[in-house]
């Protein structure tokens, strides 16, 4: 029976020492870890991209002072001399000294917001704009589409006017304007009637809010934060 004593004896010894030699090292002065801090940089916040198509629009001439044009595809411009478009359907309109007007809903646009682009946009079919360029004016009266007649249209103001520039691709012709400087000081007496386009050198007609197709329509995109 003393046999099987000194063998576990050892194996206490053993642990006992083990033991001691853990105590011991969690006693030991260890020195401190450096610790990283790491700072970001608090995420800018990402600017709303608004693009609204045109409420109302429609267009006059001096060849039928009393027509309404609201419902019509197409926005007809041209100046003194008379140029036949297919403006409302098949065959073409004589138009002469004609004026197109658009006007967009900016209330979605919160107050205080911070403007920092704004571009008109309309696209046409294939014209003879060529170098001639169209005009952006503000229009300072009210006018609804389904009553503005060439006698009833409203004033405008060339204050703020800009001049738009006109790509043609693939027999389409785009037409943007820059309006930011306008739709950054969006008021009752700025922008809420809209704009009022006259030709400055060519005739040319443009697709209306009332055009088949969405993505040709008159649009305002709007980028804001």
């Amino acid at each position: 029976m003393n046999r099987w004593i000194a063998p576990v004896a050892i194996a206490v010894v053993a642990a006992l020492v083990t033991a001691s030699q853990f105590a011991s090292a969690s006693q030991l002065a260890v020195s401190a870890r450096n610790v990283k801090v790491f700072q970001f940089s608090t995420r800018p916040s990402v600017p709303t991209v608004l693009r609204l198509t045109a409420t109302e629009d429609t267009w006059n001439d001096d060849r039928a002072t009393t027509t309404t044009h609201g419902n019509d595809p197409r926005l007809g411009l041209a100046d003194s001399t008379q140029a036949c478009f297919v403006i409302a359907n098949t065959t073409c309109t004589t138009i002469r000294n004609a004026r197109s007007y658009l006007k967009f809903d900016l209330s979605s646009i919160p107050t205080g917001a911070t403007i920092q682009s704004a571009t008109l946009e309309l696209d046409g079919g294939p014209t003879t704009i060529g170098s001639g360029t169209v005009n952006a004016r503000r229009v300072t009266g009210s006018w609804n589409e389904a009553t503005m007649t060439y006698n009833s249209r409203p004033a405008t103001s060339s204050t703020g006017s800009v001049t738009g520039s006109t790509t043609n691709v693939a027999g389409t012709v785009a037409l943007s304007f820059d309006v930011t400087s306008l739709v950054q000081s969006r008021s009752t007496t700025s922008i809420a009637n809209g704009w009022e386009l006259r030709p400055n050198g060519a005739d040319s007609w443009w697709y209306s809010s009332e055009w088949a197709t969405d993505a040709q329509r008159p649009t305002l995109t709007v980028v804001f934060q």
